[in-house]
């Protein structure tokens, strides 16, 4: 089981007093997608957890005032039915956009574990094509490795990531990650990606990508990330 304890922190604010596990905000997380309360059977086909699970989940988050119980407008006979959804007051200062990237992280990465046939290679390529969007492939450049290295700095803090680098800079600990949740459910994944982020950016630099190396939740408050 991954020691929690190792590894960056959560970019999201944490609320005072409640801690919760990365599957419990990945739960809260598709509660806050909702615009209507949401079904249990409904969050066990979004996010492929069992039905105990969420309902255990879901139970936590109302206990700890993170989401609000509701009962349903009946349609018929039988047992009233039950709705959930994230309370307002929590996470208001947390951008959407944010905790949606977060939610279809997840979801992308346990498909590709579903495919099976070198998901993790996938992931890399993936991070590569991302690369792209931060330098034009098509521009020679003529740069020092220490200038791609204060470029991959600069990009990855603009991502949210609070790299701090030692002095030469080839060595980084990534203090905060945007996808925590989704990186300690599904790290061969997530973790990938972000690997495959940083060798496009050194490919696209003229360096030797094979060089780049992500120690996921090398110790306690951070990944570490190598570079040429």
């Amino acid at each position: 089981m991954e020691n929690t304890k190792l590894g960056p922190k959560a970019c999201e604010p944490r609320h005072t007093g409640v801690s919760l596990s990365p599957e419990r905000q990945i739960v809260l997380a598709a509660l806050r997608r909702g615009k209507s309360p949401i079904r249990v059977r409904d969050l066990v086909n979004q996010l492929a957890l069992h039905e105990n699970t969420i309902r255990e989940h879901l139970d936590g988050l109302v206990e700890s005032a993170h989401a609000e119980r509701i009962q349903l407008v009946s349609t018929g006979r039988g047992r009233p039915s039950y709705g959930y959804r994230a309370r307002a007051d929590f996470g208001a200062q947390i951008e959407p956009g944010a905790r949606d990237y977060a939610f279809l992280a997840l979801v992308l990465a346990r498909q590709l574990a579903a495919i099976g046939n070198n998901p993790r290679q996938i992931a890399i390529s993936a991070g590569k094509e991302w690369a792209r969007q931060f330098v034009d492939p098509e521009q020679k450049r003529s740069e020092s490795k220490i200038a791609v290295r204060r470029r991959i700095i600069e990009i990855l803090e603009s991502l949210g990531y609070s790299p701090k680098p030692n002095a030469k800079k080839n060595i980084i600990r990534l203090q905060t990650c945007p996808l925590l949740s989704a990186a300690r459910l599904e790290p061969e994944i997530v973790c990938s990606v972000h690997l495959g982020l940083v060798r496009g950016l050194v490919a696209l630099s003229g360096e030797n990508p094979d060089e780049v190396e992500l120690i996921p939740f090398a110790e306690p408050g951070c990944c570490r990330l190598i570079v040429p």
